[in-house]
């Protein structure tokens, strides 16, 4: 999961693991770093320079990023969709509404 909208600088505290979209600006740490990935390992900022069609799931919104060479687009949101119950007799699917 990575932080969304991006990030302009590295959090206070941040947690091993953490990944951030660093946004056009960004500053200290992250200086020069526009539109990569920073991945916290090890202790220290990694920074990850994304290619064409990297994708990152962003699961605190739903949403599905891609980068298209220029900067992250959004392509899908969460939606809701039927869930199936129980067959009927004829082995279709029952839907809750």
């Amino acid at each position: 999961m990575c932080s969304w909208p991006c990030s302009t600088a590295p959090p206070a505290s941040p947690a091993e693991g953490d990944r951030h979209l660093v946004a056009s600006g960004a500053i200290g740490l992250w200086a020069g770093w526009d539109q990569s990935i920073a991945l916290r390992a090890d202790g220290t900022w990694l920074r990850l320079l994304p290619r064409p069609g990297w994708r990152v799931w962003v699961a605190s919104d739903g949403l599905l990023l891609v980068f298209d060479g220029a900067g992250w687009i959004g392509t899908f949101t969460r939606v809701s969709l039927p869930v199936a119950t129980e067959p009927d007799g004829d082995s279709n699917h029952q839907w809750d509404k």
